[in-house]
């Protein structure tokens, strides 16, 4: 997770989450290095990242699967679990000057 989407995540208060190990956390690990190597073993490319690139935030490696779990864990945390619907596909949408009104399909 590039530092630029990190920034985001700290934003809305998720860097604890992001980093935690516990069942809802997203168990990232910061990345400080880039490294690519040939199959013997030889270095061909190595780049700081993150704070070490000089970056604002921090990088992260982080499995999707768990960024998205994470993500979901903090929605339903803000807005409640009834208000969560997966499995829809959005249809249409209505904006006017009262709000939007988003349709979707099951």
């Amino acid at each position: 997770l590039l530092p630029s989407g990190v920034q985001v995540l700290i934003d809305l208060g998720l860097e604890e989450a992001l980093k935690s190990t516990d069942a809802d956390g997203g168990a990232g690990v910061e990345t400080s290095e880039l490294v690519y190597c040939a199959p013997t073993g030889t270095v061909v490319l190595r780049e700081p990242r993150g704070l070490a690139a000089g970056a604002v935030a921090p990088q992260y490696s982080i499995h999707r699967g768990w960024l998205h779990r994470m993500l979901l864990r903090a929605v339903e945390k803000r807005i409640g679990e009834a208000h969560v619907h997966c499995g829809h596909s959005l249809v249409d949408f209505v904006q006017d000057a009262g709000g939007v009104t988003a349709n979707f399909a099951v």
